[in-house]
């Protein structure tokens, strides 16, 4: 028997196999397959475990196993074109051309909740902590498009006050009391519940918003804005993104867009394509989170899902140069440390301090420890942000207040 052959078979088929085990784990590392319709899939509504999926026009689905099956709940609704999804707690709300429709067990059953709405030009739905919103379209009718408001779930709607609130309403997003609403023709904010409203400063076309403490992320056809200042003043930092929708788990952000899905974790400033696994130049209409997975439906009928566990910094190089930072005291009066915990040294390093409208307002460089001292310098009390970059490409942002 030739043993020195046998060997060099045996060396050969463990190496196979590691690459394959490697080639294998690196594939499950991606998105997944979770549905196929046959038709557009515009929205999600996430109720507890559940997770709801509107149909353009085979109406809504529902999945109770995290995406594993589907099943349709359309029992009462009169019109199977959902043009948007939304969960109020257990309360599931379904927009269609036929008016808004509401489900109180789940998507068993579902009945006509529209009195007071007009029926020919709905575009979105919208939910704060008591309040459910409506927005339509302008139409060729003469309809400048407006927000109404229920805050009996749906039982009656009133016409939401302000000045000038006009355009086609594309989406809403929430933080307690505050409430804003894109159109076409701008940002719209509401400090108090949605009551009444008043534009912002900033004027653009606006397909998606989400709100995260004080940040508001703004999505459009050119890209993704930020705004520190509840819209008055938007800085682009991402180009060339169709942001459709943005969801958010934890520290992480996501959004689906006409080239598939995106992700921060530093609260928008930067981003990055999550996109192994999809198909090429596959579009994404919608996103949500349910349980410890991330939904995204595409423009073809097909929903996709992936844990989130799986985004990261996305190699382990990046990885490697994460930062810890610490600032103490945070708030400052006159002065705070920033302690900054990097596996490799610092050299050279550079701390960048911006206030709520995007100026540079403290620039220190050559930075060679990680212990850094910030004083004051007669700056106004406020929210500043912060961003620390390292000599090899470490990156690290944060949140600093001064009273």
């Amino acid at each position: 028997m030739n043993t020195h052959k046998f060997h060099k078979i045996s060396s050969f088929a463990f190496i196979l196999l590691f690459v394959l085990c490697i080639n294998l784990q690196h594939a499950s590392a991606q998105w997944q397959l979770s549905g196929t319709f046959g038709a557009a899939i515009h929205s999600f509504a996430v109720s507890g475990t559940n997770i709801f999926a509107g149909l353009q026009p085979k109406g809504v689905y529902i999945s109770t196993d995290t995406g594993i099956s589907w099943n349709a709940v359309n029992t009462g609704l009169t019109d199977s074109l959902i043009i948007d999804l939304a969960a109020k707690g257990t309360f599931i709300y379904a927009g269609t051309p036929s008016g808004v429709f509401l489900s109180t067990n789940q998507g068993l059953n579902w009945s006509s909740v529209s009195n007071g709405l007009p029926y020919n030009n709905f575009v979105s739905l919208g939910v704060s902590d008591s309040n459910i919103f409506v927005g339509t379209s302008v139409t060729f009718g003469g309809d400048t498009g407006k927000i109404f408001l229920s805050n009996n779930n749906g039982a009656n709607w009133s016409e939401a006050l302000g000045t000038n609130i006009y355009g086609t309403f594309m989406c809403f997003a929430s933080n307690g009391s505050n409430v804003f609403a894109g159109s076409m023709n701008g940002i719209f904010y509401s400090n108090n519940n949605g009551l009444d409203w008043k534009r912002s400063g900033y004027k653009c076309k606006v397909k998606s918003l989400i709100i995260i403490d004080t940040i508001l992320l703004v999505g459009s056809g050119a890209g993704i804005y930020i705004s520190y200042d509840k819209g008055d003043n938007l800085k682009l930092v991402q180009s060339n993104v169709y942001a459709r929708e943005f969801v958010v788990s934890g520290t992480k952000i996501f959004v689906g867009s006409h080239r598939g899905v995106w992700f921060s974790t530093d609260l928008g400033v930067t981003w990055n394509e999550a996109n192994d696994g999809l198909p090429l130049n596959t579009g994404i209409t919608s996103v949500a989170i349910n349980g410890t997975m991330l939904f995204a439906a595409s423009n073809n009928g097909q929903i996709w899902k992936r844990p989130l566990s799986e985004f990261t910094s996305s190699s382990s190089v990046e990885i490697e140069k994460s930062i810890s930072i610490a600032l103490s005291p945070n708030p400052l009066t006159s002065h705070t440390y920033l302690n900054i915990d990097l596996k490799q040294k610092i050299q050279n390093a550079e701390l960048e301090i911006f206030d709520l409208y995007g100026r540079m307002v403290i620039k220190v460089e050559n930075i060679n420890s990680n212990r850094i001292l910030v004083e004051r310098n007669g700056l106004p009390s406020g929210m500043y942000m912060f961003r620390f970059r390292n000599e090899n490409g470490a990156i690290a942002h944060g949140k600093l207040i001064i009273q």
